[in-house]
């Protein structure tokens, strides 16, 4: 509950429009690298 607290609303919004591309990855209407991007979203979540 206390990290919750620590990520703002922009940070959030930003996670949900990575996961979106991630999505599309998956469905692969978009290019990329599918793990590159999942450890990338997780790392913005570390980030102070």
């Amino acid at each position: 509950m206390a990290a919750a607290k620590r990520v703002n609303l922009q940070s959030l919004m930003q996670g949900l429009r990575d996961a979106a591309k991630i999505d599309r990855i998956i469905k692969g209407v978009a290019q990329g690298d599918i793990w590159d991007e999942l450890l990338q979203l997780g790392l913005s979540f570390t980030n102070p």
